[in-house]
């Protein structure tokens, strides 16, 4: 009977582990329009599961779980090695009616922006296999930019 029990528990959070995934990209940017050799690169992370998806900066992800286990064991940061991002924003997409928030922090006021513009997507025919993922090129236009 635990056996059975221990079973079912391992399938379900197999199942429920499965259905969220992590995807890591490299964020270029220019902070200064007039420094356009200036390009800043940071790992940003995207997680995905059928309620909602959050894109956030992984370094912060990192930074804020070792600060975490460290105040837990009662460590100093002191000697934390991974830096904190100048990317502090957060955007969430909740699914399925695609509503966005902004969560950003000024000082120690955390803001949560909700941005109601629809995007609306060219699904393009360019195709291609990343990992074990099947992707499909697709543009749009958002704030001026394609």
């Amino acid at each position: 009977m635990k056996f059975r029990i221990l079973s079912i528990l391992l399938i379900i959070s197999f199942n429920l582990k499965s259905q969220n995934q992590r995807f890591l990209y490299e964020y270029k940017s220019i902070p200064d329009s007039l420094h356009l050799d200036n390009v800043k690169s940071e790992l940003m992370a995207l997680d995905v599961s059928e309620k909602f998806s959050k894109f956030y900066s992984y370094n912060n992800y990192k930074y804020d779980s070792i600060s975490k286990s460290n105040i837990e064991k009662e460590i100093s940061d002191s000697n934390l090695k991974i830096k904190k991002s100048k990317n502090s924003y957060i955007i969430i997409k909740d699914y399925p009616d695609f509503s966005t928030s902004l969560i950003s922090r000024i000082g120690q006021t955390k803001y949560n922006v909700k941005d109601n513009r629809t995007l609306k997507w060219n699904i393009l025919s360019e195709n291609d296999v990343l990992g074990n993922f099947k992707i499909q090129k697709a543009e749009t236009k958002f704030a001026g930019r394609k």
